[in-house]
């Protein structure tokens, strides 16, 4: 939940985000963000919240994205419950700057989440534009070193890019986005997005590319040679085995 202030001057806007556990009703996470207003957009999956807000003072779209986690150690390896906690989830914090504002936001979602999540923006301006989750993982390090690299993480820059290849509209224009659904297809790699305003737009996405699908170019032929051959292969052995057993038991 997230609430503001009724004055929204540059010196007096405040913003407090409050995170329930929805099992208990128990507050486990309160932020305050100093000198920012709405609109507020939140996305939610997992255990991470993203969410963006106006900075006032500094007059521009910034984000924020949560990660909670258990602990450094996990208590209970086979069950999970929100009454057996003994105390709040460790948070992970990070804030970045977006450089055009935002008029709705949205997550992908497939079948088994398997796939990395892709985070959906509806710009002002009338597109839709999507970027992998990594890049709002609050664990990015100033510094990056071989540990991080091995765990996918990419150097912390406070300004998000916006690459014009991941614009999910294309060349489209989608007016007054105020909804970005997501629903899973019947392929784990892929993602069904509607988005509706003024306009409405529907398409896939891909967020870790079309692994489980081969490509146009596969060697059908030859991968038909082949397990022709290690068939025959098998057949031939089996017979050579069985002259082989026929023989020792004549001696």
């Amino acid at each position: 939940m997230v609430a503001g202030s009724l004055d929204d001057t540059v010196d007096r806007a405040n913003l407090l985000l409050i995170v329930f556990d929805g099992v208990t009703g128990k507050v486990v996470y309160t932020n305050t963000h100093k000198k920012a207003s709405g609109p507020v957009h939140i996305v939610h999956s997992e255990n991470w919240i993203i969410y963006s807000y106006w900075n006032t003072k500094a007059r521009r779209t910034e984000l924020t994205s949560i990660e909670l986690y258990e602990g450094k150690s996990q208590h209970n390896k086979t069950t999970f419950s929100s009454f057996h906690l003994q105390a709040n989830p460790m948070v992970m914090q990070q804030s970045y700057i977006f450089p055009t504002g935002i008029s709705c936001m949205g997550v992908s979602h497939t079948d088994k989440a398997i796939t990395a999540r892709q985070i959906l923006f509806g710009l002002k301006r009338g597109a839709l534009f999507g970027l992998p989750r990594r890049f709002f993982d609050p664990r990015r390090p100033l510094v990056l070193e071989e540990s991080h690299r091995e765990e996918g993480l990419i150097q912390y820059m406070p300004e998000i890019p916006i690459p014009p290849e991941l614009f999910v509209s294309y060349n489209l224009s989608v007016e007054k986005i105020n909804g970005i659904y997501s629903s899973p297809a019947a392929l784990e790699s892929t993602s069904l997005v509607f988005v509706t305003g003024i306009d409405i737009f529907f398409t896939r996405i891909q967020p870790s590319k079309m692994f489980d699908v081969l490509k146009e170019d596969f060697d059908h032929m030859f991968i038909s040679i082949v397990l022709i051959g290690m068939f025959v292969a098998a057949l031939v052995a089996r017979r050579m085995s069985q002259i082989k057993q026929l023989k020792k038991s004549w001696r």
